[in-house]
């Protein structure tokens, strides 16, 4: 049997050399068994014009002289390349090339909601965090900046309901509850919205079902936290634990509220918003959700979002593939990457529902509807589309297709 070919930076990238700004080359297996901190950055962005100085003068002199397995890259963004010649000849260190830019996007399997963002890559070309720059001005001897486990934090915490009933985490743990951690605040008129529903669902639900909530509040004072927690039947972090708060959203990542965190006693992450699926489901019938089967439009707009549309598919051949999506999401939750992935069971198309409009605009799917979609629309409204999966083995080797920037891209209309 041969040797399992050991991972390089080239084959991650697709090119040989990257680029300094004196004109010479840096070859890019050079910085194999390195950490990659990809700089994705734009010389139109103020507040790119800002971070860099900052990097070039502190950030990255400090992390040189200690010695590190680190090597930042320039992901560019401007507009034109004498713009990207002026704006690198700042930088101390390599970058893509500015041609080969746009190819290297499709490729790598990094997108990121705005610029400047530093992306840490380990060795092996998996994401460990997303908020590199930040990691490296608040935290710069955490390096190499692992998400933060549940077992890190997590025990020895007690937490409390309104009635002053008190829970610890040992006894938590111990009771093999499955565990919501809800994020939310008075302040947030969607969470207002959603938070009456999700007590009345704890209300008739939460012994039968045997799982417990925690309470994570994103309020702005300790008056604001009162006035809400009063209404929630559950338990909380203490709000002057500001430190147990910060900690809950670092190991559980999340980009809006409200968010409700589904997960296993142990910590391990079921889904990372459940919020959907309850608000579909205020019976409980296909309770614990495995899978969304309501596009959330925020999500779709956000995340690269996986459809499968199963319309006309019997109920016991919609369960089997819905099986098959939930191993996806936790593969890409233990890499950090849960918050880009989004996968959907569309059980049924109304008319004019967001799953029929995704449909009519997306042009290349077959008229009956039945197929599999990947939605990259924050990447300029692109789509990639594939026959539904009859094996689990298909839909693993269409999520590939697209990491490994094999599927034909379409744009919608």
């Amino acid at each position: 049997m041969a040797a399992e070919q050991a991972f390089s930076w080239e084959s991650y990238f697709g090119i040989k050399n990257f680029i300094k700004n004196d004109g010479s080359t840096v070859p890019v297996s050079s910085l194999n068994g390195k950490y990659i901190a990809l700089y994705f950055s734009a010389s139109w962005c103020g507040p790119c014009q800002r971070v860099t100085p900052l990097l070039t003068s502190q950030v990255y002199p400090k992390f040189m002289s200690d010695g590190l397995d680190l090597e930042f890259v320039l992901m560019p963004y401007c507009k034109t390349e004498n713009k990207f010649n002026e704006y690198f000849a700042k930088m101390p260190w390599p970058s893509v090339p500015y041609a080969e830019r746009a190819a290297i996007d499709q490729r790598i399997p990094v997108s990121v909601d705005g610029y400047p963002t530093i992306v840490i890559i380990d060795p092996q070309g998996n994401t460990i965090t997303k908020k590199g720059l930040q990691e490296m001005i608040e935290d710069p001897a955490g390096f190499p900046w692992a998400p933060l486990q549940w077992a890190d934090f997590f025990p020895g915490n007690t937490f409390v309901k309104n009635d002053g009933t008190q829970i610890t985490s040992a006894e938590l743990t111990a009771s093999g509850k499955t565990i919501f951690v809800y994020f939310s605040a008075h302040w947030c008129p969607p969470c207002r919205g959603f938070t009456p529903k999700l007590a009345e669902f704890y209300n008739r639900f939460s012994e039968e079902k045997d799982f417990e909530v925690i309470f994570v509040s994103k309020d702005k004072n300790q008056a604001q936290f009162d006035e809400y927690f009063a209404t929630h039947p559950w338990f909380t972090v203490p709000y002057e634990n500001e430190a147990l708060r910060k900690q809950f959203a670092k190991c559980l990542p999340h980009k809006g509220i409200p968010t409700l965190a589904m997960l296993n006693s142990d910590g391990s992450v079921q889904r990372m918003n459940a919020r959907m699926s309850l608000m579909m489901d205020m019976e409980g019938v296909d309770y614990p959700w495995a899978v969304d089967t309501m596009i959330d439009p925020r999500s779709a707009s956000e995340m690269f979002t996986l459809l499968l549309f199963q319309q006309d598919e019997t109920p016991e051949k919609r369960a089997e593939r819905e099986g098959w999506l939930v191993q996806p999401s936790i593969d890409a939750r233990s890499k950090g990457e849960d918050q880009d992935w989004n996968y959907v069971s569309v059980r049924t198309v109304e008319d004019g529902s967001v799953a029929d409009q995704i449909l009519e605009k997306c042009e290349e799917t077959p008229e009956s509807g039945r197929c599999m979609v990947l939605l990259a629309l924050f990447l300029g409204g692109f789509y990639y589309v594939g026959d539904l999966p009859e094996t689990e083995d298909d839909l693993n080797a269409f999520i590939q297709g697209f990491k490994d920037g094999t599927l034909q891209r379409h744009r919608m209309i």
